[in-house]
């Protein structure tokens, strides 16, 4: 009984998304585009002041548009 109860509650909806966010990460890496995004951002803005959060903001917006994601 509590091996079913087990199953039944990894089998929500809720948390189906989570293994194919890390499988699209991964894939990211490996493809090397998390690190073209990056790079194509430092050289949008990599002279302003503050630099580092405009990239990590700028890089986290196009890396959700690619995969998705919302926070609705």
């Amino acid at each position: 009984m509590v091996s079913q109860k087990l199953a039944s509650g990894l089998d929500s909806a809720t948390l189906l998304p989570i293994p194919f966010f890390i499988l699209s990460g991964n894939i990211m890496n490996r493809g090397r585009i998390a690190r073209r995004l990056i790079n194509f951002d430092h050289n949008c803005d990599g002279s302003l002041p503050g630099s580092l959060a405009h990239c990590n903001i700028l890089a986290n917006v196009l890396l959700r548009a690619i995969s998705g994601s919302s926070t609705n």
